[in-house]
């Protein structure tokens, strides 16, 4: 009788959790369309089609977007803005209301939040004792897969401004901002997978690959420039 009750009270708790999931989905689509709309708005003031003043009203929206979700998620909000580089924001904000970003980098920045705001989906079974396990282990193949495509990804940047012995302003912006979701999956990774599953991450990190891979991108984001005997 006690597992029956046991396994009924984990059986609510799973179901309740899928209730808030759904509420939490709501609020994480209002997001969505307002940032959509941000990016949008700020596209239109950067080419001189659009005014301050409506880009302005749209982000006191997105604000009231974000400040819901946060209310809704309460102590996971901290690790959800880092995760999907919403705290990087006020950033590309202050750029776009000086004119001191291209639009093409600017546009890349929120076509960035957007994804990781659509792949940071929560799994129900994550508060389940007893899908704990499979949960963390889900969760941590697909992170180590989104993180496989964007560093696929983030080489090709490098290869072609290799190919060109340059590196465009449009091209350093565009490392930048897959290097911040790189690391935001790992942060996210980190917080998520097996004890197993992060101790075979860092153990890849320091090995002979992982280590140049690192220096390299470590020398271009200080230096903003290529090395001409790059070794790829």
């Amino acid at each position: 009788a006690a597992q029956v009750a046991s396994e009924k009270n984990e059986t609510l708790a799973v179901i309740e959790k899928l209730q808030n999931e759904v509420n939490t989905s709501i609020q994480v689509a209002e997001l969505n369309t307002q940032l959509h709309l941000e990016r949008r708005y700020s596209f239109s003031y950067l080419i001189g089609r659009g005014s301050a003043q409506t880009l302005t009203l749209q982000i006191s929206k997105t604000d009231a977007a974000v400040r819901n979700l946060e209310s809704r998620m309460g102590r996971e909000f901290a690790a959800f803005r880092n995760h999907t580089l919403l705290a990087q924001i006020d950033s590309i904000r202050n750029l776009t209301a000086n004119n001191a970003v291209h639009p093409a980098q600017m546009m890349l920045f929120y076509s960035t939040v957007l994804t990781r705001l659509n792949t940071l989906t929560a799994s129900a079974a994550e508060s389940a004792p007893y899908l704990q396990t499979v949960s963390r282990d889900i969760t941590g193949q697909r992170l180590l897969g989104q993180m496989a495509n964007n560093l696929g990804h983030l080489r090709s940047l490098v290869f072609s401004a290799l190919a060109k012995r340059n590196l465009t302003e449009q091209e350093l912006f565009a490392i930048e901002n897959m290097v911040d979701l790189i690391k935001s999956q790992h942060q996210e990774f980190i917080s998520k997978a097996d004890t197993a599953a992060k101790a075979e991450l860092v153990q890849a990190a320091k090995t002979t690959a992982g280590t140049y891979t690192n220096q390299v991108l470590r020398e271009i984001l200080i230096t903003k420039r290529i090395n001409a005997e790059l070794d790829a």
